[in-house]
């Protein structure tokens, strides 16, 4: 049975952990990067469903992230959900560098599952 790939690039451990036990829970395959540039070097190895991107991070920061996905061929569509505690600014910043869709910090756990579910490609796999 087909179970959609997330990855989820978040730099604070307790949210990683908390997306992931929500998405892991909901049937999602999980993988998760620290940082920007972990996320991209894991991207690259095998293509997620949906990135999910903290904006503020270290090493690279989320806006990179996106707008070094978006500069990529093969990751060029893939749909990326930002997430910031930062405001609308910083959204209306990720939205511009590519971002698919955006999510203000704190959310509600059902609010990032459908946001995750209707950013899933329709056929179910690539």
């Amino acid at each position: 049975m087909w179970r959609p790939r997330v990855l989820i690039a978040e730099d604070n451990c307790d949210l990683r952990l908390l997306y992931t036990f929500m998405l892991s829970g909901a049937g999602f395959d999980v993988s998760t990067a620290d940082d920007g540039r972990e996320a991209l070097a894991s991207l690259r190895e095998a293509r997620p469903d949906v990135l999910i991107t903290d904006i503020q991070m270290p090493v690279m920061d989320g806006l990179e992230l996106i707008r070094r996905v978006r500069d990529e061929t093969e990751l060029s569509d893939l749909p990326v959900l930002a997430i910031s505690a930062m405001g609308d600014d910083y959204l209306q910043e990720a939205l511009m560098a590519g971002a698919t869709e955006t999510i203000n910090k704190p959310f509600d756990p059902h609010d990032l599952f459908d946001r995750v579910l209707l950013l899933l490609p329709k056929q179910g796999g690539h």
